[in-house]
């Protein structure tokens, strides 16, 4: 297959998911409804799970000092909340579109719909809870006395909008796999949890030495949550240079990523 035949379907694929864009709004609307139209805390349910976290990361920070987390303007608890937050959204976004594909046989079997629109209403879903979330801060951040900064809620904009390229790019890429490799569903929720006790959520980057700072770098998630932060721990200046290594990766991951996605596409169905 040539470089301008993937480029014209790349294309043509891009003008049918424009074309059908309000599937993500009922898809978004049906997930919510079903999600927590029984249950008796509703969505208290999206703020409780980072509030008791960060409560508890708070407290271990308080009586462990070699963790880094240092109370300046704003509290050591909303900044953890905050990076747990921003973890939720990455976490729950991309394991509800990895495993969206599977949720939703019952309909790919009897309609078309364009996959990666299931994938990325899972996303934009988790994106309301996430929002949500951000609302509670900036109210405890009132409360607190702490300083509410345009700076850190457009660096924290930024950041969840690279969460969920990230969470995207990387559910295009594991979607299908879990379809014909159940194993998926198995692993993801076990590297997931690992990743969030290595993600520098209830410790300080800073306290690791130079070279793994770096490296962690690299890594989306940890670019993502570090910017968010910056302007709430006394780092107004965040460096853009620091997200280069971050952007460099999902710059190479997004072509690899459609290209596995496109070639599992048309047979997907046989395997639900």
């Amino acid at each position: 297959m040539t470089t301008v035949s993937i480029t014209a379907k790349s294309v043509k694929s891009f003008h049918e998911l424009w074309e059908r864009r309000t599937l993500v709004y009922f898809f978004v609307w049906r997930d919510l409804k079903s999600r927590y139209q029984r249950t008796f805390l509703g969505v208290g349910w999206i703020l409780l799970q980072p509030l008791l976290l960060a409560a508890i990361f708070a407290f271990i920070a308080s009586h462990r000092t070699g963790l880094g987390l240092v109370a300046t303007d704003t509290p050591v608890f909303l900044i953890v909340f905050l990076g747990v937050s921003l973890w939720q959204f990455f976490e729950t976004g991309l394991t509800g579109a990895v495993n969206s594909l599977g949720g939703n046989y019952h309909l790919l079997k009897k309609v078309y719909i364009p996959k990666p629109l299931l994938l990325l209403s899972a996303i934009v879903g988790r994106g309301f809870d996430f929002t949500l979330t951000m609302v509670v801060f900036m109210l405890l951040l009132w409360f607190t006395g702490a300083p509410l900064s345009v700076t850190g809620f457009l660096l924290i904009a930024l950041a969840a909008a690279m969460l969920a390229l990230t969470a995207l790019l990387f559910s295009l890429l594991l979607a299908p796999l879990n379809v014909i490799y159940h194993d998926i569903g198995f692993a993801l929720p076990f590297v997931m949890r690992v990743m969030f006790f290595a993600t520098p959520l209830w410790y300080a980057l800073s306290i690791l030495p130079a070279g793994t700072q770096r490296l962690m770098m690299f890594s989306p998630i940890v670019a993502a949550i570090e910017m968010a932060k910056s302007s709430f721990v006394g780092d107004s200046a965040f460096a853009v240079g620091k997200l280069l290594p971050s952007l460099m990766l999902l710059i190479i991951l997004a072509p690899i990523a459609v290209l596995v996605f496109r070639r599992h596409e048309s047979t997907l169905v046989d395997h639900l």
